[in-house]
């Protein structure tokens, strides 16, 4: 089961919330420019939080990253950070989380040519 809601007054509908059929949830929110910004997991309170930008050449804003709260609360060396490459519109390079350092992307990126 999933929700949706309009953004501030506007006619832009937005999903606001994923429900299993256990009543398990999912919170999203958006930026002010209706970009998904945080997916939260409203059990653990843990959750993915996203970054946006516009590459160079593109017609159209791209997920740059996503991060995740500290896996040990407080300990932000804990968090996991996936970045995103772009040639304009086209998805280039995915770069996973550091095995040494999660809160930083590894420079071992997967590329697509």
């Amino acid at each position: 089961m999933s929700e949706c809601r309009t953004a501030g007054g506007t006619d832009i509908w937005l999903l606001s919330q994923i429900k299993t059929h256990a009543g398990l949830t999912e919170t999203l929110t958006y930026d002010s420019s209706h970009r998904l910004s945080t997916i939260k997991n409203d059990i653990s309170a843990r959750a993915l939080n996203f970054t946006w930008s516009k590459p160079s050449g593109a017609a159209h804003y791209h997920v740059q990253t996503v991060t995740t709260d500290a896996a040990t609360s407080g300990d932000t060396s804990t968090a996991a950070l996936w970045s995103y490459g772009y040639t304009g519109d086209r998805l280039t390079s995915v770069c996973p989380p550091a095995a040494t350092s999660p809160s930083t992307a590894s420079t071992s990126c997967y590329a697509y040519t």
